[in-house]
């Protein structure tokens, strides 16, 4: 994990919290199946995983983690870790009675909605955490590739973009840009709260295999952590990060630093010589990149979770 940004609220106070509001939802039409299915970013081993995880894409979602299997492999998503902390503060996110009936997902979408307008009058920047989970759906080789044009005009994708191996578990569109956001539906869950207190903290956690373009969602948050892909009990090793029990560790540490192997692209254009390495394999070079090879800020000093 890298720590991206950090205005005084990584390592939280879990004591001092009464909320921990968690945001990071999406629909995705999944490829071949003619169905939407709604995903749970803060609960989804799946997207933490990546690729090459129980089948070659890897897949969205907790199936292979239930019961014993959960139990045998250890495996915790980040709304598990949250509750494995046995503290007093209440979590707050929507309880749904499906996923993938959509009219009802936005009727209990717009009762959770209404419901934050009573509950975030008890709110401030002191109780209050607001936790945002964004970042890619599980991919491996070549379905990971953007639409490009190297995609566009490959003759091997033949105009289609990298997608060209049908998958009945990966999403049936491709992007075009490595650009993260938050949904519609969370910029909603955040603004509800900020309402109350434009005061209260920011936390967002990317989920990803690569650097991907954050401006915007840096810009909002209070802090940011690079999880990239930690794994079938990573959710877990985050909520430490998070909360103290885990120490972001500065350049240089003899035990291993939090820093970035590779500079952080500010945007797409600075990537349009990728696919395309130097004659000796070198990367291409990256000018001005947004964090540059070896940044992560540090928690040494800071005093753990309370």
């Amino acid at each position: 994990m890298v720590l991206l940004k950090n205005e005084n609220v990584i390592p939280a106070k879990a004591s001092e919290l009464e909320y921990i509001v968690l945001v990071g939802e999406k629909i995705i039409n999944i490829n071949n199946l003619a169905k939407h299915e709604l995903f749970l970013n803060y609960d989804n081993i799946g997207m933490q995983s990546g690729g090459w995880t129980g089948r070659w894409q890897g897949f969205e979602g907790n199936p292979l983690w239930q019961g014993d299997n959960k139990k045998n492999s250890n495996a915790s998503s980040i709304l598990d870790g949250l509750k494995n902390m046995n503290q007093k503060f209440n979590l707050i996110h929507p309880q749904y009675t499906t996923f993938t009936d959509t009219t009802k997902i936005a009727l209990e979408r717009e009762k959770y909605l209404e419901s934050l307008k009573t509950l975030r009058k008890n709110m401030n920047s002191k109780n209050t955490l607001i936790l945002s989970v964004v970042g890619e759906s599980p991919y491996a080789e070549m379905v990971g590739d953007i639409n490009i044009p190297y995609c566009q005009n490959h003759s091997m994708y033949q105009g289609d973009g990298c997608i060209w191996w049908p998958s009945t578990y990966s999403p049936s569109t491709q992007g075009n840009s490595l650009q993260v956001s938050f949904s519609d539906f969370d910029k909603s869950v955040i603004q509800s709260i900020k309402e109350e207190s434009e005061e209260i903290p920011l936390v967002t956690v990317l989920l990803s295999g690569r650097p991907m373009i954050i401006n915007d969602i840096l810009a909002e948050s209070a802090g940011f952590i690079s999880a990239f892909l930690p794994g079938t009990s990573g959710g877990q090793g985050i909520v430490d990060g998070i909360f103290g029990d885990y120490v972001f560790r500065p350049n240089g540490a003899k035990d291993g630093a939090n820093s970035l192997s590779i500079d952080w692209p500010r945007n797409m254009d600075q990537l349009k010589e990728f696919p395309y390495y130097g004659a000796d394999g070198e990367i291409p070079k990256i000018e001005d990149p947004l964090f540059k090879v070896g940044y992560g800020l540090s928690t040494a000093n800071k005093i753990l979770r309370a």
